[in-house]
């Protein structure tokens, strides 16, 4: 299984990434995308190419727009929200 998290690397951004990477321990890909609110729009637009690779990919930490959260939903097959 191939993973993609897209998070900030405060400190629940960064735990929220390791218990994803617990979880997923057996993952062949398990790929860190550091970005803010910001950043996020610009950087995952430019990944989108990309986005197919993988299995599953988490936006989590990030406080984005419902505009944007529904425009990924295009974009993605499974888009998932994980709040600790």
């Amino acid at each position: 299984m191939n993973i993609q998290v897209w998070t900030d690397t405060d400190l629940h951004g960064a735990g929220s990434a390791l218990v994803l990477k617990w979880l997923y321990k057996d993952a062949k890909i398990f790929s860190i995308n550091d970005v803010s609110e910001y950043t996020f729009t610009g950087k995952f637009k430019g990944a989108q190419e990309s986005l197919d690779h993988y299995d599953r990919v988490y936006i989590i930490d990030l406080d984005i727009f419902v505009y944007y959260f529904n425009c990924l939903l295009s974009y993605i097959h499974i888009v998932e929200k994980l709040y600790l």
